[in-house]
């Protein structure tokens, strides 16, 4: 082969001086082989030149295949930009004939194209890109296909250009625009349908922690009111019983005694604050039976509670509000409730000074929801851990009430008043799940 500085003699030298000041300079050149006529090699063993530049500008080699002659005055350029064609698809190693669909979800592909030139063809290079693919051109020098794997689906364009053997490139070149089909678990709406279920799956999920919480808690409501039977039990059959007997002795004693006398008086006084033990006694164990279908309706008790404080008191003016249609309660939900909203209305009467008191009940879907409001002097609401001061349990109790029946409690104070706030989820507050 032999190499030779591209361009007239001027430039020739120019080159050569660039390449002289820069090392890195890449020289321009043509290069001559056995393509065009240059058949072998410059020995490399006689200590003789082996390119000899004659007087007339032309190039002598003499090579052991030959003498060749080079005339760079007469050398021709090839202008024409060579003609690109995309010659065939290939998808899993099948021809795919134009227009025909494509395998679906991930194919193998393989594009076949060449160009027209027909000065010496074996110098032509070309450059392709896939695009929706490559992110630029590859260079695939001489070589006249291209491939792809695993390619996923989606719309593309295989782009080629191609050079002549001079440098002169077609940068129109060729293109195929083709569609690989997704399979159906790659398609949007298979997207939306697993969205969609995961959605659902995770709502029962949820569903499903939500049933366990409230049937825990549920058990553990249902094993408190069996522990205040057998309390309520026991107070009936041993203690009020006894102090039942016991009293019958006593009015024994005292009907031997003469009327009259001190001893007697002692006695009748000792009979009457037994009997009122007894009934304080037979009241306790009433409120402890109080869930078995004789307690009151929690909206009802709310507004006896509030019509009670109105009757005592001209102030302040107590209203009831109701939100929904009442439901049945839960027996120790209603009760706390109750509790709760009385300790409220206690304080809001002897502390703040309020002018109207407002208590609102709702029966949601999602919670049942009890408020009390007053209008009166705000104070200073201490965390729920600090809530109980020496000689003031009300805001402590009230805490305490609140978390036995899995509810969340919250008071808030300011110069527009005061608010305690009661919420317990709907799947523990009533009787039937909303």
């Amino acid at each position: 082969a032999c190499h030779a500085v591209a361009g007239a003699q001027p430039q020739a030298a120019a080159e050569w001086r660039h390449a002289l000041a820069d090392p890195g300079y890449t020289m321009r050149v043509q290069r001559f082989d056995a393509l065009d006529g240059l058949l072998g090699s410059a020995s490399q063993i006689r200590p003789l030149p082996s390119l000899i530049e004659a007087g007339d500008g032309r190039l002598w080699a003499a090579l052991p295949s030959g003498l060749f002659v080079v005339d760079p005055a007469r050398l021709r350029h090839n202008t024409l930009a060579p003609s690109v064609i995309i010659r065939g698809l290939y998808a899993d190693g099948r021809a795919v004939a134009p227009g025909a669909t494509l395998p679906v979800g991930r194919a193998d592909l393989r594009l076949d194209y060449t160009a027209t030139s027909l000065t010496v063809p074996q110098r032509v290079q070309f450059r392709y890109k896939l695009e929706g693919y490559d992110s630029d051109w590859r260079d695939a020098g001489g070589r006249r296909e291209a491939s792809y794997t695993r390619v996923g689906p989606g719309q593309y364009v295989f782009r080629v250009i191609a050079s002549n053997e001079d440098g002169v490139w077609n940068e129109t070149g060729a293109t195929l625009a083709f569609d690989v089909p997704p399979a159906f678990w790659q398609t949007r709406t298979f997207a939306a349908l697993a969205a969609t279920a995961a959605a659902a799956l995770l709502w029962l999920l949820y569903r499903l922690r939500v049933w366990q919480i409230s049937a825990q808690l549920r058990r553990r409501l249902e094993a408190r009111l069996q522990e205040r039977e057998r309390i309520a039990r026991e107070l009936h059959d041993t203690l009020i019983q006894s102090v039942t007997g016991l009293t019958l002795h006593v009015r024994a004693a005292a009907n031997q005694v003469p009327e009259g006398t001190p001893l007697r008086q002692r006695l009748e006084l000792a009979l009457t604050r037994a009997n009122e033990v007894v009934t304080e006694g037979r009241d306790r164990v009433a409120e402890l039976r109080g869930h078995q279908g004789a307690a009151v309706p929690l909206h009802l008790a709310l507004a006896e509670a509030c019509r009670s404080l109105t009757e005592t008191t001209p102030e302040p003016r107590c209203e009831l509000v109701l939100d929904g249609s009442p439901r049945e309660l839960n027996a120790l939900v209603a009760e706390e409730a109750e509790r709760i909203a009385r300790e409220a209305l206690s304080n809001a009467l002897r502390h703040a000074g309020a002018g109207r008191i407002e208590l609102r009940l709702g029966y949601g879907r999602d919670a049942l929801r009890l408020s009390v409001h007053d209008d009166g002097q705000g104070f200073e609401v201490p965390p729920p851990a600090q809530a109980a001061r020496p000689g003031h349990f009300g805001l402590a109790g009230m805490h305490e009430r609140a978390a036995r029946i899995g509810g969340q409690l919250k008071i808030r104070s300011g110069a527009q008043g005061s608010t305690v706030a009661l919420s317990v989820p709907a799947a523990t507050a009533y009787a039937a799940t909303a």
